[in-house]
């Protein structure tokens, strides 16, 4: 529950049972934030699933059969930046598989550099997709 009081906003916290109370001015600085803060989760579950993508390459090259430890982070993602589940966004997600591949000639132990730049690409990549199916509509 939520409801303003002298340029405040009180919550209600029906785990602690309490009133919370925060400035009007926190609040709107705390919205604001929200896309920035999303974007740095993405791109750390992109980076995650990265490196989780050059595990599996390199121990499906030694002959394991690593397939089973893929973590399905790009669900998260594709999720969190709001894509539909149909088959456009199934085109995408085949497309994104792609770009995660270029993990097999990263170093990541050397230099966080190159993990950094290929996240952003496919972030990139992936807003420029999600804004195409919204005009589409």
């Amino acid at each position: 529950m939520r409801f303003n009081l002298h340029n405040n906003i009180i919550y209600y916290n029906l785990v602690a049972r309490n009133y919370i109370s925060v400035s009007t001015k926190k609040y709107e600085n705390l919205i604001a934030m929200k896309p920035k803060m999303e974007k740095e989760v993405i791109l750390s579950l992109i980076k995650d699933d990265l490196v989780n993508h050059k595990l599996l390459l390199g121990l499906d090259a030694l002959g394991l059969r690593a397939a089973d430890y893929y973590l399905n982070i790009s669900d998260t993602i594709f999720s969190l930046m709001g894509f539909p589940e149909n088959k456009d966004s199934d085109r995408i997600y085949e497309h994104y598989l792609e770009l995660t591949q270029k993990a097999r000639f990263l170093n990541i132990s050397e230099s966080q550099n190159q993990l950094n730049q290929l996240a952003q690409e496919i972030y990139l990549e992936l807003t420029v997709h999600r804004s195409t199916l919204k005009n589409d509509r």
